[in-house]
């Protein structure tokens, strides 16, 4: 009998674009997991959550970052919870914390993880995903869920390193992660 070897793929070939202004870049090698509050048990994830990370379940329109974790509210009653390393560890460890309140799924493989770095990369998100990326209105910590072309996006501003200038976390699902690729690219920075 054959014996198959199945081997893991980034949906974009590990995409890492450079332009002046602007970084796109796929991120791999990180897992994601929804974690989706039962009926009637809101409280008991809130003080699940709490107990886990030292701080309250991120506001909508939110994510935060605990213990290398990056937690994003993704939807009503609906958390998205992101790190570096292996979809099991993850699912393990939410499965544990939250097995009372919330179901959890892995997603890894199911979206595509896009960082958007550079000091013009907010004109890419105004231009594609009409939102207004100022400090102001969009500051570190901030989550929007939105569309960009005709395709379904969560984008999260991060703290930056000083050599960035800005960085944004997309999350697209996989199925349309060349859409999305294709309409950042045809953007000013990386398209003048």
């Amino acid at each position: 009998m054959t014996e198959y070897q199945l081997r893991e793929t980034a949906a974009l070939g590990n995409t890492l674009i450079e332009t002046e202004g602007g970084m796109l870049m796929e991120e791999t090698g990180i897992a994601l997991a929804a974690v989706t509050i039962r009926t009637g048990k809101a409280r008991a994830f809130a003080n699940a959550f709490s107990k886990r990370y030292d701080c309250p379940p991120p506001d909508p329109r939110s994510a935060v970052t605990v213990r290398r974790q990056t937690i994003i509210a993704s939807a009503l009653d609906q958390v998205f919870i992101r790190r570096k390393g292996e979809p099991a560890g993850l699912m393990a460890q939410l499965e544990k914390d939250f097995s009372q309140s919330a179901t959890v799924t892995d997603q890894s493989d199911g979206w595509v993880q896009l960082a958007l770095t550079g000091i013009r990369s907010g004109d890419v998100l105004e231009r594609l995903a009409m939102i207004d990326c100022s400090d102001q209105a969009f500051p570190v910590g901030s989550a929007a869920r939105t569309v960009m072309e005709h395709c379904g996006v969560i984008i999260v501003r991060e703290k930056h390193k000083p050599v960035e200038g800005k960085r944004y976390l997309l999350l697209t699902q996989r199925s349309s992660a060349e859409t999305v690729l294709h309409a950042i690219l045809g953007s000013p920075p990386f398209r003048e």
